[in-house]
């Protein structure tokens, strides 16, 4: 059975998770955290291949959640940022904190798999030579 990829999905709304999940799921292996506080644990458990991660949350912005993933883990895997604001402010924070880049919430869904599917080609998983996912 061939590996499938892992999209970590950070984004404080339940709806938009259920959404995300049920329209990833078919192609990739998906979880999800609701905030940054299970962070650090969640990518010892199970490295994704890919984080998308919405900048607008109560308790830490996206950007400072990109921070601190440049900070302790470098460019181990892409971050799509995964917002309804304005296209200048999209790719201002993904500059600011070097994300592969912005998807827009108001695009169809299958443009948000198009930009996923391009980046895991750019970015492909590191598998074990028992065949095990290991993450980047």
């Amino acid at each position: 059975m061939p590996v499938r990829s892992v999209v970590l999905l950070i984004d404080d709304s339940p709806t938009v998770s259920l959404v995300l999940r049920r329209l990833l799921e078919p192609r990739y292996q998906v979880r999800d955290l609701d905030s940054f506080f299970d962070l650090s644990r969640a990518i010892g458990e199970n490295p994704p291949d890919l984080i998308l991660l919405d900048l607008e949350m109560p308790a830490m912005s996206g950007r400072a959640v990109g921070h601190f993933l440049r900070r302790t883990h470098g460019d181990r895997f892409p971050v799509l940022i995964y917002s309804s604001r304005p296209e200048p402010e999209l790719r201002e924070a993904a500059e600011e904190i070097a994300a592969a880049g912005w998807v827009s919430k108001t695009l169809p869904p299958e443009q948000l798999v198009s930009r996923i599917e391009l980046e895991l080609e750019r970015h492909p998983a590191v598998i074990t030579p028992g065949g095990d996912h290991a993450g980047r």
